[in-house]
C-alpha cells in the first residue's frame, strides 16, 4: 500500500495528523524556527495554507496535531506541542496522500525554515490521543527525553558570547614573517637551528634564498595541517593566511624570484630519495628506538616540554616510539638495525660523491633546497649539544670530509 494513499475519512481534530521525520544530526531550538504546512488540492486551483509555531522539537521527528475548533493548542502527553492556525478559520484536515489520489486528496509538505531542506510529511496511522496517552512510534519512543528535562535543556546555552579579540599586544599588521617550528624559547629568540629535520630543512632554505622571518616555537597541534613547519606571512591583512611546508618553496619563489631546483637538475629527485628514506630511517631508529638516545635527546626535546605529568609523559613517549616503529615496518617485516645502518652508510657515500669538491650540491653558486635538506640531517647528527649517547651515524658521516665541511659552511647562515 502506498504510504501516502488517501484515507477518505476526516480525522478528529484531536488525532495525530502527520509526522515530519528529521535526520537527527541537528536539534533546532524551539523559538528559532517555524514549520510551514502547505496543503494543495491537485484537482483544483485553490490551496489552503497553514502555519505552525514550533514550541518543542524532538531530534528524530516533529509530531503535528491540528488545532481544535476553538483555536486552542492541542497537547498530547509526551509529544510535541504545535499550534496550527488558518486565515480562513478552523479547518478539518484529511490525511496526507499522494498527488495521484482522489479529488479530495491533499499533498502535505513541510519545511523547517533555516534548518532543513523541504521534506515530505509521513502520514501517521490513526491513533486516538484524546485520552492524553503518548503516541507510540515503535522502539524509538523509549529513547525520547522526558518533556520536563528537554524543556530544561532547551534553555541552554543561556548566552553565546562573541569570539575573543586578539590581545592588544599582537600587532594588526605583522612586520615579519613568522615561521613556526619545533624549537625552545631560547633557541627561537637567537634564531638557532630547529632540532627537527623537517623544520630545519625549511628554516635553512628560507635563509639561503634570502627570506626574512622570525622563529616561533610551536608543535604539531598548532599547525592547520597537523604538522610543522608552517609560515604566517607578514601581509597587512586581518586574514590568517598560513603557508604549510609543502607550499613554502612556491611561496618563497614568488617572494624573492629564486629558481626551482627540481626543474634545473633531473638528479634532484633521485638523490632526494636517499634523504627521505635511507637517512631518515636511520635517523628515526637512532633518535627514537635507541633507548639511551631517546631518554637523553627525544624525551627531553619533544616529551618533557609538553607536560609535567609523569603519566602523560609516559604515554607520549610510547606514542613517539610506536610511531617510529610503525614507520620503519612499512618497508620491512622486521626492524633490521644492521640493514638500516648499511643503507645510511651507502647514502652518505652517494651524497659525498655527488658533492665532490663543490661548495654546494649540483654545482650551484648558492645553497638551495637540496643543500638545506642535507644540512637538516648532517647538522643534527654532528651536533654534540643535543646530548647523543650512542650515535653510529656520526661515525659514518665523519668518514666523508666534504659533507662535514658542507655542514660547517651552511652553519654560518645561523
Amino acid at each position: 500500500m502506498n504510504p501516502y494513499e488517501a484515507d477518505p475519512e476526516m480525522i478528529p481534530t484531536t488525532d495525530l495528523y502527520a509526522v515530519v521525520p528529521l535526520d537527527g544530526r541537528y536539534c533546532p531550538k524551539p523559538d528559532d524556527f517555524r514549520v510551514d504546512l502547505q496543503h494543495v488540492n491537485p484537482q483544483a486551483t485553490e490551496s489552503l495554507s497553514y502555519w505552525a509555531s514550533v514550541v518543542s522539537l524532538s531530534t528524530k521527528e516533529i509530531r503535528i496535531y491540528p488545532a481544535d475548533e476553538g483555536g486552542r493548542d492541542v497537547l498530547a502527553l509526551g509529544s510535541v506541542i504545535v499550534k496550527v492556525q488558518s486565515s480562513s478559520g478552523s479547518q478539518r484536515i484529511p490525511r496526507g496522500s499522494s498527488l495521484a489520489s482522489t479529488d479530495r486528496s491533499i499533498f502535505a509538505a513541510a519545511t523547517i525554515l533555516g534548518a532543513f531542506p523541504p521534506s515530505t510529511i509521513e502520514p501517521a496511522m490513526p491513533t486516538p490521543a484524546s485520552d492524553g496517552s503518548q503516541t507510540s512510534s515503535g522502539p524509538a519512543s523509549f529513547l525520547r527525553i522526558p518533556p520536563p528535562l528537554k524543556r530544561l535543556f532547551d534553555r541552554f546555552p543561556l548566552t553565546t558570547y562573541p569570539a575573543n579579540d586578539l590581545p592588544q599586544r599582537v600587532p594588526s599588521k605583522r612586520a615579519d614573517n613568522q615561521l613556526f617550528v619545533f624549537s625552545d624559547a631560547a633557541g627561537a629568540q637567537r634564531g638557532r637551528p630547529s632540532f627537527n629535520p623537517q623544520c630545519l630543512k625549511w628554516q635553512a632554505y628560507l635563509k639561503f634564498v634570502g627570506v626574512d622571518f622570525e622563529i616561533t616555537p610551536s608543535n604539531n597541534h598548532a599547525s592547520p595541517t597537523g604538522a610543522l613547519p608552517f609560515l604566517l606571512p607578514a601581509f597587512p591583512t586581518e586574514a590568517a593566511v598560513t603557508i604549510p611546508s609543502h607550499k613554502l618553496q612556491k611561496w618563497a619563489i614568488e617572494q624573492v624570484h629564486c629558481e626551482e631546483e627540481q626543474q634545473l637538475d633531473l638528479r634532484f629527485d633521485v638523490y632526494a630519495s636517499l634523504l627521505d628514506h635511507r637517512i631518515r630511517n636511520a635517523w628515526l631508529y637512532t633518535l627514537y628506538l635507541d633507548d639511551a638516545n631517546f631518554k637523553s635527546v627525544a624525551q627531553r626535546l619533544y616529551v618533557n616540554p609538553s607536560t609535567t605529568s609523569s603519566l602523560v609523559r609516559a604515554s607520549l613517549a610510547f606514542q613517539l616510539q610506536q610511531a617510529a616503529r610503525d614507520e620503519l615496518l612499512k618497508t620491512a617485516s622486521y626492524i633490521d638495525v644492521a640493514a638500516i645502518e648499511g643503507d645510511a652508510q651507502n647514502a652518505f657515500e652517494a651524497l659525498s660523491t655527488l658533492l665532490a669538491e663543490n661548495e654546494h650540491f649540483f654545482g650551484r653558486p648558492n645553497p638551495g633546497l637540496f643543500d638545506a635538506a642535507v644540512f637538516a640531517y648532517t647538522h643534527l647528527i654532528l651536533d654534540e649539544g643535543l646530548g647523543w649517547k650512542h650515535n653510529r651515524l656520526v661515525q659514518m658521516l665523519r668518514q666523508h670530509t666534504n659533507l662535514v665541511q658542507h655542514r660547517e659552511r651552511l652553519l654560518k647562515f645561523f
